[in-house]
């Protein structure tokens, strides 16, 4: 997601409560006024969104959203018991009766990714998706969110399903690339804690960043989890936006990108890290200045022990590593594998853009071969 300052920010709404019992903060804004006033629980197989239409903290609507998210129902329910509606059967305390979150929280690998940024809920004036985001718990098991209601990239696509947590803690599921899985999640805890995660390269869940919310909403990352860089976008770079895509071919010496001291001559294998500690999140940077925090290096490409590469895999099945060599936190070389085994790799041109270093093949045991 990406941290805006913008005019288009939304402020975190007041309690919400509904037959005198609370609902927990407001955090979706459904009329574009910039303040947030309903909350949205996901249900199974549908999402409800509770809204305070006059400001006075109460509940004064409630819609129903299918697992499409198609309206199955708009009710005024002002002065009167909402929790009585054959419509959804959650309490109105905001129990669905399963487990929305993935499992803890605040635990290191199952919890999930801020999907809020700085901005706390997105921005509201997208294009609902019909797309239902899914989540895996501990147990294995596949829970609807509900719909995206919340566009956290600013692409005009809503990405991010809002859900209400225990203890008034509120939890965004943010589907990045577009296949209906969550692949990162938030949870923003009553008292402004922000924790966020995303699924690493074995697909396990790993907390990227922790931090607390400013009286205006901005996220601050705690000391050593990240970076405070207020263009840092928090989604991975587009396929559109990696580096080989706008490389002049041929610019570099072939020859340091295939020195086992920049890049491993194997581009298909990386080696298991014998020690990851102290290992900082690796920081991309485009050719179009936009910022990209990838997450702690997992692998390990150069084979010195020390994990220095995020793998990522594309929707199409392209696999691409950025490598940070020196220990910065900077990436020092991307690498692509395409599906047809094709290989390219770029390094820093020293201007604060990219260049092609290498192109080849990977041989049948997975060894680069240069063209």
């Amino acid at each position: 997601m990406e941290y805006s300052d913008g005019p288009d920010q939304v402020e975190p709404g007041d309690e919400l409560v509904m037959d005198h019992e609370s609902l927990g903060a407001a955090s979706y804004d459904s009329d574009h006024d910039g303040v947030a006033d309903s909350v949205i629980i996901g249900i199974d197989d549908h999402t409800v969104m509770f809204t305070d239409t006059d400001g006075d903290g109460e509940v004064d609507s409630r819609t129903t959203f299918g697992a499409d998210g198609e309206v199955l129902e708009e009710k005024n329910v002002s002065g009167e018991d909402a929790t009585t509606s054959s419509s959804d059967s959650t309490d109105s305390s905001g129990n669905t009766g399963s487990d929305t979150t993935g499992g803890d929280t605040t635990g290191g690998d199952t919890t999930g990714r801020d999907t809020t940024g700085s901005d706390t809920t997105g921005d509201d004036s997208s294009e609902t998706s019909s797309t239902v985001i899914s989540v895996v718990d501990d147990q294995g098991r596949s829970v609807d969110v509900g719909p995206p209601t919340v566009d956290m990239d600013g692409d005009g696509t809503a990405d991010t399903a809002v859900v209400q947590g225990d203890g008034g803690s509120t939890i965004g599921y943010t589907d990045r690339n577009g296949d209906g899985e969550a692949d990162q999640i938030t949870e923003i805890t009553a008292d402004r804690h922000v924790t966020i995660s995303v699924v690493n390269s074995s697909g396990d869940w790993e907390v990227a960043q922790t931090g607390t919310l400013d009286p205006d909403g901005h996220f601050v990352p705690s000391e050593g989890t990240g970076t405070t860089t207020d263009d840092l976008r928090q989604d991975g770079p587009a396929a559109e936006s990696v580096a080989w895509g706008l490389l002049p071919a041929g610019t570099a010496d072939a020859s340091e990108a295939a020195d086992p001291a920049v890049g491993q001559s194997e581009a298909s294998e990386s080696t298991a890290p014998d020690d990851t500690a102290g290992s900082v999140p690796i920081v991309y940077t485009d050719p179009e200045g936009i910022t990209y925090e990838l997450g702690v290096p997992t692998e390990d490409f150069d084979g010195d022990g020390r994990a220095d590469t995020v793998i990522t895999t594309l929707a199409d099945g392209t696999v691409v590593g950025y490598s940070d060599v020196d220990g910065d936190g900077l990436t020092d070389q991307v690498t692509q594998i395409n599906t047809d085994g094709t290989v390219t790799i770029g390094v820093p041109d020293g201007v604060g853009g990219w260049e092609e270093a290498a192109t080849g093949t990977l041989g049948e045991n997975g060894e680069f071969v240069p063209a």
